[in-house]
């Protein structure tokens, strides 16, 4: 049986660029078992023997495991916070002819894409004021308020799909707006609920800016913060700083193979209209 290699290519060439894009990641992965010395002598070879020195180091004696902690408490906390939240009010927006609907969904987009650095100086002024600072209430409070609006504009582009017939129908059966909610919107909405449950951890689990300005406190620090630790004013402990940087990223790379579909119809759904 004849192979057409014009069939071959297309998997080869994807295989090939996978792999460049993948070599960074790599590379870290190999880095994080050697010590500086094998490091600086030959970036792209495999280490000659395997030890987890550095992983202790970053994990204790940075205190990485503490580190962790901080930064999943705060992720769940705003995942947990903003989801009902967004719910609520997405439903109201479906259900009910609200005027000025389009203003809100704007202020939702600008709320949505606000740069963090545009937010650094008025937050910690206001955190200043409200004595929050080193505490994970200055960091929570904001991002709940950026992810709900994110996750407004991906539950309401989904819902806007969504057959008017069943509304409808539970309306005619003098269903109240509870139940519509609860019982018939939100089961028909889980795959935009999860992906807006997902992107949102991944957003404040990777965040740095006002963790790194609200948050001075060494140990309430983020893992993405924690990273500076590795970086003095001349020098950048390299071992170490990657394997920070796998420790820090692990946890989402595996989040996100797990749920990349779901991801996929958030970004799908959040960009549609």
């Amino acid at each position: 049986m004849r192979v057409n290699p014009s069939k071959l290519l297309l998997p080869l060439l994807t295989l090939v660029i996978s792999l460049i894009m993948m070599s960074p990641l790599i590379f870290s992965v190999l880095a994080s078992f050697m010590n500086e010395l094998e490091i600086y002598s030959g970036l792209l070879r495999i280490p000659t023997r395997i030890s987890f020195e550095n992983y202790y180091d970053v994990l204790v004696k940075y205190k990485f495991a503490k580190l962790t902690i901080n930064t999943t408490l705060i992720t769940s906390i705003v995942v947990v916070a903003a989801i009902p939240v967004a719910i609520l009010a997405t439903a109201s927006l479906t259900l009910k002819r609200i005027r000025f609907k389009r203003t809100i969904l704007t202020v939702c987009v600008i709320g949505a894409t606000a740069p963090e650095i545009m937010l650094m100086i008025p937050m910690f002024s206001l955190m200043s004021d409200l004595g929050l600072i080193n505490n994970f209430l200055s960091v929570i409070l904001p991002y709940t308020a950026m992810t709900i609006c994110f996750d407004m504009l991906v539950l309401y582009s989904y819902q806007r799909g969504l057959p008017s017939e069943f509304i409808e129908a539970a309306y005619l059966d003098g269903a109240s707006d509870w139940y519509l909610i609860w019982r018939i919107l939100t089961p028909l909405s889980k795959p935009a609920i999860m992906s807006a449950a997902i992107l949102t951890t991944v957003f404040t689990w990777n965040s740095f800016i006002l963790p790194l300005v609200l948050l001075p406190d060494p140990d309430m620090a983020t893992l993405p913060v924690g990273l500076l630790r590795f970086s003095g004013q001349y020098l950048v402990n390299v071992p170490l700083l990657l394997t920070g940087s796998i420790i820090t990223s692990f946890p989402m790379i595996i989040f996100y193979l797990i749920f990349q579909g779901y991801v996929v119809k958030g970004v799908t759904f959040a960009v549609r209209e």
